[in-house]
């Protein structure tokens, strides 16, 4: 809610229009009209008292209702006005590409409306029906695949990066090689095409090192070769629409799997670790985080919190696990997991071991310790001790990394003494589970949330 507020105080302050700045600081006019929403329904929880059932989350009627309002004016501007006495012909607008994302859209949508007992039920039945049809039979005939906007920054521009081979072998092949005079703008657009890929310069040197038949893993070699080998392998435009493709399978795959997206009737985030988080995710974490804490020490437990990030190239949803121990471990805990950093990973390593943000956060940093102690971009494993820092460690050999959270299960397996095929038993998303209702009783006198939406 202070985001919220933040957009009307600059708003008015400002005499900037209120869509404007809500843009700036919610992203899309979406997220702001269901903050809106919140709002409300926050404020009628307040007016009506403990009695009133409301809805548990936002439904984007307000976004709606903005989106009916923007259509026929811009329909007004878009269309000029007809000649008398011509029949104008129906124009019908393809339908747009029907994915797995907007199947399951569709579906929650269903049973929205038949948990309301809404009287467009029968027709949002029908609507899904045909689209699950519609999308069986676009599968059976592999129809085209539609890449979103960021899948398809790497097809967009010209390619001044590279020239075409014109030899009869590569014009059949459609081969390219390196632009020797590449302008600034090529640099920038390439630059941008590759950004994020994943296994990032390490992979594109072992693309180099495998198209060299006569390569030595030698220093008098490597010196010889430096400026071959610097090159980089540069792909064909099938070669590039294949990759994107798969990728955006890939994602879409990971998207519609995930049991933490919390919206599953829109587009989910991006999947992303938690060191790039604003001050206000991370005010929400903390809560969460003080909020658990005081949980388990009414139950006698001490409690810590790891963020497993070691498999960027996974995408897998951010998310910040909780682990109660006994009170007694909670002071040997910081040694288990320093000795295990350690030992894990490369004996010879570009990183430290161990980067103790435990001890930023005492010498000043405090609650920014971990988010300026660990790169962004690097994939890591950190365990909180309190709220402000713990221990962290930068995983550079993701292959040598245990599969899963088999590194923390492992050290506090061992803290437990459990046995073995306790501590391999990776843990499953599992819903309706008898365990949930019996946790929502004993969360319900810590949630910081009640605050929220109850007032109190």
């Amino acid at each position: 809610m202070t985001k919220l507020k933040a957009v009307y105080t600059i708003s008015e302050q400002t005499g900037r229009p209120v869509d404007e700045v809500a843009e700036e600081r919610f992203g899309t006019l979406r997220e702001f009209d269901e903050a809106r929403e919140e709002k409300i329904e926050m404020d009628r929880r307040k007016v009506y008292g403990q009695g009133y059932v409301g809805k548990e989350k936002p439904t984007g009627e307000l976004f709606a209702e903005r989106m009916s309002k923007a259509r026929p004016a811009r329909a007004l501007s878009a269309s000029p006005p007809p000649e008398q006495g011509v029949v104008i012909e129906d124009m019908i607008e393809p339908a747009p590409p029907m994915d797995q994302s907007a199947l399951n859209r569709m579906r929650a949508q269903l049973m929205k409306a038949k948990l309301r007992n809404a009287p467009e039920t029968a027709q949002l039945e029908k609507d899904y029906n045909a689209a699950v049809a519609a999308f069986s039979t676009g599968t059976a005939s592999n129809a085209a695949v539609v890449l979103d906007a960021s899948h398809n920054r790497m097809l967009a521009g010209p390619r001044g990066e590279v020239k075409s081979i014109t030899t009869k072998r590569g014009v059949e092949r459609g081969q390219v090689e390196a632009n020797e005079d590449m302008s600034i703008e090529d640099m920038v657009r390439e630059e941008r095409r590759t950004r994020g890929q994943a296994g990032g310069e390490g992979a594109r040197l072992a693309e180099r090192i495998a198209k060299d038949a006569r390569f030595d893993n030698d220093l008098e070699y490597l010196d010889e070769n430096a400026e071959k080998l610097a090159k980089r392998v540069h792909k064909t435009d099938a070669s590039l629409k294949n990759i994107a493709v798969t990728e955006y399978k890939k994602l879409n795959r990971i998207l519609d799997t995930c049991p933490l997206c919390y919206h599953e009737d829109r587009n989910p985030p991006q999947n992303l670790p938690l060191a790039p988080c604003d001050d206000d995710e991370w005010e929400e974490l903390r809560n969460f985080m003080k909020s658990l804490t005081r949980l388990y020490h009414d139950q006698g437990r001490e409690v810590l919190f790891y963020e497993n990030a070691a498999a960027p190239h996974r995408r897998l949803h951010a998310a910040l696990v909780a682990v109660p121990i006994p009170y007694d471990l909670g002071d040997t805990a910081p040694a288990f997991f320093r000795e295990a950093m350690l030992s894990a990973d490369e004996e010879w390593a570009q990183h430290k071991k161990v980067i103790d943000t435990g001890k930023k956060a005492r010498e000043g940093l405090g609650r920014a310790a971990f988010r300026r102690s660990l790169a962004r971009e690097m994939p890591y494993f950190h365990v909180w001790f309190d709220l402000d820092g713990g221990l962290g460690h930068v995983v550079e050999d993701a292959e040598r990394w245990p599969r899963g959270d088999l590194f923390a299960r492992e050290i506090i397996g061992g803290m437990l003494d459990c046995e073995p095929d306790v501590i391999k038993r990776q843990g499953r998303w599992v819903r309706n589970d008898d365990r949930v209702e019996g946790f929502k009783k004993r969360w319900r006198k810590f949630d910081w949330t009640r605050v929220l939406t109850e007032g109190g």
